[in-house]
């Protein structure tokens, strides 16, 4: 209770009390991983869960905590690992399905900062796979297929990110640069 409503401190005490008496108990560290993870201890987050894990291997959501974590050490396949894992062990465990599509959207951007434009694609393709409506992840995939050249593909995937969210600026103006390149420029100043 203390945990859920931010109390943060009070929570971590009782948490390191219940594991004074209980060394293994898997929520108490899955939870003060957690906290850890919330305070940037990212390092210690992962080593709390992982005991967790130790104890209780079948547990989604500490196997999704951990790929949180993963998530902001830039660890992205093992973040994909530990949320395919947790899905594995709870197929209909929602959270885990929205994290899996965020990693996957992740590694697509790292993927783009490389110039790696075909591991990019893959990746958020996997991620709208996820959630077909992931309007950032279908613009993205717009702005890497521009990038290589693939005009027809960004455009679809200007439009998709556009329908998912038509109030942004940047699709709107992307797609109409596509457009001039494709030579459609009666689409291109609509």
């Amino acid at each position: 209770q203390h945990h859920m409503a931010g109390k943060l401190f009070q929570a971590e005490t009782l948490y390191k009390e219940i594991l004074q008496s209980e060394p293994n108990n898997p929520d108490a560290l899955n939870l003060l991983g957690v906290i850890n993870h919330q305070a940037g201890n990212l390092d210690l987050a992962v080593d709390l869960i992982s005991k967790a894990l130790k104890a209780y291997p079948e547990f989604p959501e500490a196997l999704n905590n951990l790929g949180n974590a993963y998530i902001d050490l830039d660890l992205f396949q093992e973040a994909i690992d530990s949320y395919n894992l947790a899905l594995s062990i709870n197929p209909k465990y929602e959270v885990g399905k929205n994290n899996l599509c965020e990693a996957f959207y992740k590694l697509g951007n790292y993927f783009h900062k490389l110039s790696k434009y075909e591991e990019a694609t893959v990746n958020y393709v996997k991620a709208l796979t996820i959630k077909p409506r992931h309007a950032k992840a279908s613009f993205n995939l717009g702005v890497t297929f521009s990038a290589q050249g693939k005009l027809e593909e960004a455009a679809k995937s200007y439009i998709v990110s556009l329908a998912s969210d038509p109030n942004q600026a940047e699709p709107h103006s992307n797609l109409g640069n596509v457009l001039v390149k494709l030579k459609r420029y009666n689409d291109a100043v609509e």
